[in-house]
């Protein structure tokens, strides 16, 4: 039966999530969709701008005895359900003006690859679309389950650099930037018994599905890893109800009258896993980091989420907030900050920066765009999080790259000497780190150019002829 519907399946995925128009009937401001697949065929939502990927979480301790124990209590009481949970929990949290999808893979015989996966994933995607994947490994020890998470993004056929259009001494200047890496591990967290008894609780209820928010249950989703299903998101409550139209069939999606799963059900029964695993902060930050991306590269005029200054405002301000989130959550802890913490953090920061950074330049008149702060808080703020990722993790040529074009357009804004002098002192150090790099080797020649069309040599601390002396030998 399986092989049978994967067909279907894959023709579903290829159409559903392209505009609202075909998804509701009512007004909506998003476009999302879940799928549920197992791990040796990953269907994805092909239409969507990005594709969340959820591979099952994996028990990795090295003592096959309690490898086993850990296994059967995962197994019976909370691994599907901790999969789900999320699942609905980042449909429910995510609002960017894109189409999304979230795709929960189940494994049949207990294998699921990451980089076969990965691979299966990417040839389905169209050009620039984005994949967001999340997985983790598991140890139980006295009765705690230790997990950790991991997560990889990236867009197809696209270079991790981004194009950044700023301020600088003469007019304008295109710079080159992007962020040091395309994954991360997360600190690790401990779920009591009691916490993995909620989380398969919560998804018992989550399954349920009313006629009306808060209504008595009427019918129940399909449970993973029994059979693939997908399913749009109809309408969000704020009080934490969704409601969605899935099927077990491409016939049951598509036809109006046929026998279709439609209600609504509690994305966050138990409230939310953020608590417990503040790294979904960090995912949502990811899926906006490439929103915003996306959106800047298509400009699109006629957009069923409105023109693209506004979605790109949108996306910014979303996947800005999500960072903020994770941060915070990881550091109210307080004491000393580890690895896991400091790489992450520094991640996060260095990600809502190259987003300040990025985009619209101005706002076009009659733009409804959300309000924004102006070119110079925008900059300051991304200047703030960079130094603050910088002493986290120091030796981030990247990181410091992106710093040294902060702090040369803000110079540029105020007129600041000391601030150009300063961006001068990160670019080199940038260099130091990566002296092979050529984006960075060709932004100093920018900088120094543009100082030396304004008569301004002495901003980068040379003379005219010693800036024609490096230009001989930095690309541009």
């Amino acid at each position: 039966m399986r092989k049978r519907n994967r067909g279907n399946w894959r023709r579903l995925a290829l159409a559903a999530v392209t505009a609202p128009a075909i998804l509701v009937a009512t007004v909506v401001t998003e476009a999302r969709a879940g799928m549920v697949a197992p791990c040796i065929e990953p269907l994805i939502f092909q239409n969507a701008d990005v594709n969340l990927v959820l591979l099952p979480y994996a028990l990795n301790s090295p003592d096959l005895r309690l490898r086993q124990d850990s296994f059967a209590l995962w197994e019976n009481e909370g691994a599907g359900a901790l999969a789900s949970l999320i699942q609905f929990e980042t449909l429910y949290s995510l609002r960017y003006p894109a189409s999304l999808a979230v795709v929960q893979l189940f494994a049949e015989g207990g294998d699921c690859p990451l980089e076969d996966v990965k691979r299966k994933v990417a040839d389905q995607l169209g050009p620039g679309k984005g994949a967001v994947f999340l997985w983790g490994g598991l140890v139980e020890h006295g009765g705690e389950i230790f997990i950790q998470s991991y997560v990889e993004f990236f867009r197809k056929d696209r270079a991790d650099l981004l194009h950044l259009q700023m301020p600088a001494p003469v007019g304008a200047a295109r710079y080159e930037g992007g962020i040091p890496q395309r994954g991360i591990g997360f600190p690790p967290k401990i779920l009591t018994a009691e916490d993995v008894g909620a989380i398969r609780q919560s998804a018992e209820t989550s399954r349920m599905l009313s006629s009306s928010p808060g209504g008595p249950p009427e019918i129940r989703l399909p449970e993973a890893p029994f059979e693939p299903f997908a399913f749009t998101v109809l309408e969000i409550n704020p009080n934490g109800w969704m409601r969605i139209k899935a099927a077990a069939s491409e016939e049951h999606f598509r036809e109006p009258g046929s026998m279709a799963f439609e209600g609504w059900l509690s994305a966050r029964p138990g409230g939310s896993l953020r608590g417990l695993l503040p790294e979904l902060d960090f995912v949502d930050g990811a899926i906006g980091f490439l929103v915003g991306q996306i959106i800047e590269e298509e400009r699109t005029k006629e957009h069923w989420a409105g023109d693209w200054v506004s979605r790109y405002y949108r996306a910014r301000n979303a996947g800005s907030a999500a960072l903020g989130h994770y941060v915070d959550a990881v550091r109210s802890d307080g004491g000393e900050v580890d690895i896991d913490v400091a790489s992450s953090v520094s991640l996060a920061e260095t990600m809502r920066a190259a987003m300040a950074l990025n985009g619209p330049p101005v706002e076009p008149a009659g733009s409804e765009a959300p309000a924004k702060p102006t070119a110079a808080t925008l900059i300051e703020a991304a200047i703030d999080d960079l130094r603050d990722a910088n002493r986290l993790v120091p030796y981030q040529a990247a990181t410091r790259n992106l710093l040294a074009i902060g702090l040369s357009a803000l110079a540029a804004v105020e007129g600041d000497e000391e601030l150009a002098k300063d961006a001068v002192a990160e670019w080199s150090t940038a260099l130091s780190l990566a002296p092979n790099d050529r984006a960075i080797a060709g932004n100093v020649a920018t900088y120094y150019l543009s100082a030396k069309e304004a008569g301004r040599p002495d901003l980068v601390g040379l003379t005219a002829t010693e800036i024609d002396d490096w230009l001989t030998f930095l690309p541009r």
